[in-house]
């Protein structure tokens, strides 16, 4: 990368030894902007982790880019790919454009073109969903739209579901139409 000429800036300072002003310069560098958020103790590419509940794999995921922050024990995921399994034969294909972590409960926020998959044939779309780990358990307060296998489609405004879709609760419902499978 080509860093072009250094930025030089002219400072004044008053200097304690003598009491006399000095004329310093001071040279700044410019630095590339990474697009990694503020304090990032390890940004990593490519990032894959596993999930585990009762020595069964309970959720595996991939991000193109993720930053983790001990500080705050949170993981911000760029490009997120998601397969939670409920139970045998029950899993769910998450995708989003972000995802923020909490490291200590595994509990995430989700945005950005957030899609569930579920091997029921059960689809949700939304631009922002929580997932509590604990509970096991999608919650959002915005526009939701879910598309069962049969066709219809459901849509409103905020939702709470388990991981497979296969119990979801809509709280404003606003619209209910079928897709026509056109043979």
């Amino acid at each position: 990368m080509k860093v072009s000429k250094p930025v030089k800036l002219f400072c004044i300072f008053i200097a304690c030894s003598l009491g006399q002003c000095k004329k310093k310069e001071i040279y700044f560098l410019p630095v590339p902007d990474t697009g990694e958020p503020p304090a990032v103790d390890i940004a990593i590419k490519n990032f894959t982790a596993e999930g585990y509940k009762d020595k069964a794999l309970n959720w595996t995921l991939q991000s193109d880019t993720s930053y983790i922050n001990y500080t705050n024990s949170e993981v911000v995921m760029k490009k997120i790919v998601m397969t939670y399994y409920e139970s045998p034969g029950e899993s769910s294909l998450v995708t989003c454009d972000e995802a923020l972590m909490n490291r200590l409960t595994n509990d995430m926020s989700l945005k950005g073109e957030v899609r569930v998959k579920s091997s029921n044939g059960r689809q949700l779309y939304s631009d922002i969903l929580y997932w509590d780990s604990k509970k096991e358990e999608l919650s959002t307060n915005v526009p939701v739209k879910i598309i069962y296998k049969d066709g219809e489609v459901i849509t409103g405004r905020g939702l709470k579901a388990n991981g497979s879709l296969s119990k979801i609760v809509i709280y404003q419902p606003v619209g209910i139409h079928t897709i026509k499978d056109e043979k």
